[in-house]
């Protein structure tokens, strides 16, 4: 860091002047503080009031602040007698946003184990910068912890992005045990029976337990239910485990997954916005809800793909659609508001079949009903595709290299189709 490299520097001018005798640290002052507090920052760092420093020592001292990960800048000066010394550093505390993790902890509860690196990480509250001597210093409480608790395991910190929304998170785990789910309970469930959440996560079953999987499957699997069923603010809560007893789930875990239901919406309409080549009338008879019934996610998806598939059946290839639930501050009708994506439109270009007899390729280039410079009808292109290779004229001489293409032409906005039998 530069100004930490700035005060060594200082510092050693001074103390060569000095005939680099030793001072004995009377002070450290921090100025900037919000979080910790001057004693907890002093801790952190490791200095200790009273300790010698000479020239030798400065560097040490200048990592050792860097190095705590609790501040991302720091500027640093001092004041000394011929027998002390005083550093004060004016700081910019790192922001501890990103969320901590327990992963497989199960011999403690979340709150004791907070309480354990608190001890160890002043005003640890379940957030840490995002880098930093932090993390390596929660990792040493836990692996105290762990250790006071009999269990062999190895403490791991893995930096995990969340793929539903791409928030970082620390999720520290011990690695080398065995802690398999034994069976989950769903608090809270009603909508769809915990018997069935618990038929959809059987995946999840004498695998071993992690928070972090539990939580994604949950969020992906299980919601899914109720939001085909209408519940579409329906969410899980944070998993928990607790210890399982019996013969059967021996060093397993009990899976607890709280869920929030709340009320099944309706459908009320859909607002459509960037659509040009379809009117939003014929939008909505595509899509096929109607005013007041449920609005199950299923229903609203096939819908949506029937949207989708029209236009390109009218050449718009890169046709897509943006959803976007609009939920009323009170009653349970739902609106849409549903941009669509259009993009270039695209007419028929050449056809080529190959790697049959001449009479057999006839065959197909009449059945073949997409004419050069028609609208390219990607829907059919695909069903007829999928006919071709299922033909016993074709089967008979096809083998694993068949394909069919579909080429772009972007500048002509054409598309070549190849089938090939081979």
């Amino acid at each position: 860091m530069r100004t930490l490299l700035a005060l060594a520097f200082a510092l050693a001018a001074v103390w060569t002047d000095a005939s680099a005798k030793s001072f004995l640290l009377s002070k450290v002052e921090f100025k900037g503080l919000h979080r910790y507090s001057q004693e907890q920052a002093v801790q952190a760092t490791g200095l200790k009031i009273g300790q010698a420093v000479d020239p030798a020592s400065i560097d040490a001292l200048a990592k050792r602040v860097s190095e705590t990960g609790l501040f991302r800048q720091v500027d640093a000066r001092y004041r000394n007698d011929n027998v002390h010394v005083v550093l004060t550093f004016e700081v910019l505390e790192a922001e501890w946003d990103v969320p901590v993790v327990f992963d497989n902890f199960v011999w403690f509860g979340d709150g004791e184990l907070a309480a354990l690196v608190a001890r160890r990480v002043p005003t640890f509250d379940g957030k840490a910068p995002r880098t930093g001597g932090v993390l390596a210093s929660i990792r040493t409480a836990l692996e105290r912890a762990v250790e006071a608790r009999g269990v062999r395991g190895r403490v791991v910190h893995l930096p995990s992005i969340d793929e539903r929304g791409g928030e970082l998170k620390h999720v520290y785990r011990v690695d080398g045990v065995h802690v398999p789910v034994c069976a989950l309970h769903f608090p809270g469930a009603s909508a769809v029976p915990e018997g069935e959440l618990a038929r959809l996560a059987e995946p999840l079953l004498l695998g071993e337990y992690s928070r972090l999987r539990v939580e994604a499957f949950a969020g992906e699997t299980l919601l899914a239910a109720y939001h085909d069923r209408a519940y579409l603010r329906a969410r899980f809560g944070e998993p928990s485990a607790r210890r399982g007893e019996g013969p059967e789930c021996v060093g397993g875990v009990v899976v607890l997954v709280p869920v929030e239901e709340g009320a099944p919406y309706t459908w009320e309409r859909a607002a459509w916005s960037g659509n040009v080549a379809l009117p939003s009338d014929e939008l909505d008879a595509l899509l096929g809800m109607e005013g007041g019934e449920p609005a199950g996610a299923a229903k609203i998806r096939v819908g949506l793909k029937a949207v989708v598939d029209a236009y390109r059946k009218m050449g718009f290839l890169d046709a897509r659609l943006v959803p976007r639930p609009v939920f009323p501050a009170g009653g349970t009708a739902v609106a849409y508001e549903i941009g669509v994506g259009e993009g270039p439109r695209y007419r028929m270009g050449k056809l080529t079949i190959s790697g049959l007899s001449e009479r057999d390729r006839s065959f197909f280039a009449e059945q073949w009903k997409l004419r050069e410079g028609d609208l390219y009808d990607a829907v059919y292109v695909e069903r007829f595709s999928e006919e071709f290779f299922a033909d016993r004229r074709v089967k008979r001489v096809a083998g694993r290299k068949s394909t069919w293409t579909a080429t772009r032409d972007e500048t002509r906005r054409t598309v070549d189709v190849v089938l090939q039998a081979r």
